[in-house]
């Protein structure tokens, strides 16, 4: 009967053990999920404010002046987009698996 009573005592001591475990996994789990979700906010800040830079100092009439010194070497998009390159296909699944 002792014996009984000290593998009941044991085994839920072990299980105790694991719990704790896995409730402090979960803890630290949720602690770097929030890291990560403070450093993605960090950065997007910091794109909105280049962005906001970059507008600030990207005036229209900043842009068509280097446009007209680098005349020569920039040319306009055609405006047809009939006459713009068109992107080419992609293989098929079958085509990639016998190489073709």
């Amino acid at each position: 009967m002792f014996g009984k009573l000290l593998l009941v005592i044991l085994v839920m001591g072990c299980v105790a053990c694991l719990l704790l475990v896995n409730r402090q996994q979960r803890i630290e789990t949720a602690h770097e999920c929030a890291r990560i979700y403070r450093v993605l906010v960090d950065q997007r800040q910091t794109m909105w404010a280049l962005r906001e830079e970059i507008a600030e100092r990207c005036r229209p009439d900043q842009v068509r002046l280097a446009a007209a010194a680098l005349a020569d070497e920039w040319a306009p998009l055609p405006a047809d987009p009939a006459t713009r390159m068109r992107p080419l296909p992609l293989p098929q699944p079958y085509e990639l698996a016998v190489g073709r």
